[in-house]
């Protein structure tokens, strides 16, 4: 079956009539839940001049990353290489993606992660503890300035001696980074892109000071790597992992966190302090409710089918995570806020929620991120009873949050405080 929609045979020059990409990028949400509504969970359209096949149910979805590696490959390359280069684990493919895969593991293993986190607490509790109380806090710019430090102190095993002046640099140069990403996102060069490319610059060579750094410590990230890697592969997956990619995904997911979380009130709130099992299913629950990312990309490499709808060599497939989240084939009454779903789901539920991708290209970082959200967030509530003041719409791209959410603090009482900090930083079994 051909797939709905708008026609694989439309040329670039008259597709320019159908391209969708201003309608899709005003209301990404909203676009896509129309064309469902019209056509079904896989349907056809053009964004930015390409025919491009969106994908909305989980059914597809599994068939889609059955196909991966074989079928599929990631749908980034055009977007993010020349910012990125094309040796970072997210645009590789075939056996360089497998090695870096397998590396990625030893050096991001629940063991190593142990080693890591640990040096992250005494930046959190110092953050947490500075946050302003009986006024209006913003808090995703908050965060993202926070998860900003700590995500390029642990990948660049920054310590206290390091020269203030170096880390904001670097800080400032992994935004640049980011800007330009957004500007490449609207299918237009300009100067912003020029800077970014620059910043790329000023970020590599950083990395490679960093690597060649002679008081690096065995056990962290960068030495790890520069052992696994070696010195050029190492700095390209770093570039990836010290820009402003990562400290943005995580602050969405916390803003979403504590926003539910305060609406629930000071009893549910407490609950999450004591016990990081019912803390594990919120934050799951918000994965699922508001991913950081609305959708990924994959091109076809060999014709093949979804759900029977025929999808050729050089088709973009664009993977709705939003829609996957919420499909009620999968999760009951799915629009409704239920971190209960998560005390005992059924077997194979957790794969089911795609906001770190899934099959064998999900996220190496899931298990990473999780451990800092939930740190953070423990941090938060031993000290504060949250309220929310303000929260506007959500902003989907290019990473979903609210445009604003400002809440309020205020400090808990001590009987209180001692029960929040008896609970554990991690426990595997309730990961989520």
């Amino acid at each position: 079956m051909e797939v709905p929609g708008t026609s694989a045979s439309t040329g670039k020059l008259f597709g320019l009539f159908k391209d969708e990409t201003i309608s899709f990028g005003l209301d990404p949400l909203g676009f896509v839940k129309r064309k469902v509504e019209k056509f079904g969970p896989i349907f056809a359209t053009r964004l930015l001049n390409k025919y491009t096949i969106v994908v909305g149910c989980q059914e597809a979805m599994e068939e889609l990353v059955n196909q991966d590696n074989i079928n599929f490959e990631n749908g980034y390359s055009t977007l993010m290489e020349s910012l990125y280069g094309d040796g970072n684990i997210v645009l590789a493919d075939g056996d360089h993606w497998s090695c870096l895969r397998r590396a990625f593991g030893r050096i991001f293993s629940a063991e190593q992660m142990e080693e890591y986190i640990p040096r992250l607490l005494r930046p959190v509790d110092i953050w947490v503890k500075s946050l302003p109380q009986k006024q209006d806090v913003n808090l995703y710019p908050a965060l993202r300035d926070l998860f900003t430090d700590l995500s390029v102190s642990l990948m660049l095993d920054l310590d206290d001696e390091m020269e203030e002046d170096e880390a904001v640099a670097i800080k400032l140069a992994a935004r640049e980074h980011w800007r330009g990403l957004v500007t490449l996102q609207s299918g237009l060069l300009s100067k912003t892109y020029r800077t970014a490319q620059k910043a790329r610059d000023r970020l590599l060579r950083s990395i490679v000071a960093r690597l060649r750094h002679t008081k690096l410590r065995p056990d962290g990230i960068p030495a790890r790597m520069l052992a696994e890697l070696g010195e050029g592969e190492a700095a390209n997956q770093l570039l990836l992992l010290v820009s402003a990619l990562v400290p943005k995904a995580l602050a969405s997911i916390l803003t979403s966190l504590v926003h539910a979380l305060a609406l629930q009130g000071p009893e549910e709130q407490q609950r999450c302090c004591e016990s990081q099992e019912h803390l594990a299913c919120y934050l799951r629950e918000v994965e699922r409710m508001w991913p950081p990312f609305f959708g990924g990309f994959r091109v076809c490499t060999h014709p093949t089918e979804l759900l029977g709808f025929k999808i050729s060599k050089g088709d973009t497939v664009l993977y709705a995570i939003h829609m996957l989240n919420k499909d009620p084939a999968v999760f009951e009454d799915p629009e409704r806020m239920d971190p209960s779903r998560w005390e005992a789901p059924p077997d194979g539920r957790r794969s089911k929620v795609w906001s770190y991708g899934g099959g064998p290209r999900e996220c190496f970082g899931r298990q990473l991120s999780n451990m800092l959200i939930q740190r953070v967030a423990s941090a938060i509530l031993a000290k504060y009873v949250i309220t929310e003041q303000h929260q506007s719409p959500y902003k989907w791209l290019p990473v979903a949050r609210p445009q604003e959410c400002h809440v309020r603090l205020s400090h808990r009482t001590k009987s209180r405080l001692h029960n929040a900090r008896s609970g554990v930083l991690f426990d595997e079994n309730h990961a989520v």
